[in-house]
């Protein structure tokens, strides 16, 4: 598309649309992916800030601004619009989700999981967040709990490689070594160019010995 052959053209096109309609924030909004595109951090945030102030309850630019947020690794940040963004919108599960990366990211477990659990209420068929759940009570070393989330994830999402993976370390960790390396057997099938393939290689061999 125009928009993504030529993102200066794009910019200027958007520029010059605000100008003519500068209470529009989906025009701001738009500039801001733009500006993020060719890797103006800075002057995206702005663009979005000034959709805001706008429209203050944009729950796509609140959304936006999150995942840039996020993405920059300013978890904080990050938390603090998606907090303002749950409130305006209590069944995105998406923002539930993102908000429990953050937390995620900045060392606040409990949080992360209470957060997740409202996600997956909202969002039951989504396989990315019982796997993070299992990845929590995985790390808090609740390895049964970890076992029954990972699958949960594995059923609605078998194609996802990084369930069996983690399926084979909590089956190894529980003494079950031969579902361990059925798991790890399985990450490699869904998974046959993993960069960590030797090293699962020689997990399967050394399991198989026991």
């Amino acid at each position: 598309s125009w928009f993504k052959d030529d993102m200066r053209k794009a910019r200027r096109m958007i520029t010059e649309a605000i100008q003519l309609k500068s209470d529009e924030p989906a025009y701001l909004l738009l500039l801001g992916n733009a500006e993020y595109s060719m890797g103006h951090f800075n002057e995206a945030i702005g663009n979005y800030k000034n959709a805001l102030k706008i429209d203050p309850k944009n729950p796509v630019v609140l959304m936006k601004m999150a995942e840039l947020y996020f993405e920059k690794e300013l978890y904080q940040e990050a938390s603090k619009v998606l907090n303002r963004l749950t409130k305006l919108s209590p069944k995105n599960a998406e923002a539930f989700e993102l908000l429990g990366d953050a937390m995620m990211e900045n060392g606040q477990l409990p949080k992360a999981i209470s957060t997740y659990m409202r996600a997956r209420k909202l969002a039951p068929n989504s396989g990315s967040v019982p796997l993070k759940l299992g990845n929590c009570f995985k790390n808090q070393g609740k390895l049964d709990r970890a076992l029954r989330f990972y699958k949960i994830a594995e059923r609605n999402d078998p194609s996802n490689a990084m369930v069996y993976y983690q399926m084979g370390y909590v089956y190894k960790d529980l003494g079950r070594y031969r579902e361990s390396i059925d798991k790890f057997k399985e990450y490699l099938r869904k998974k046959p160019d993993a960069i960590d393939a030797d090293q699962i290689n020689e997990e399967i061999r050394d399991l198989s010995r026991l």
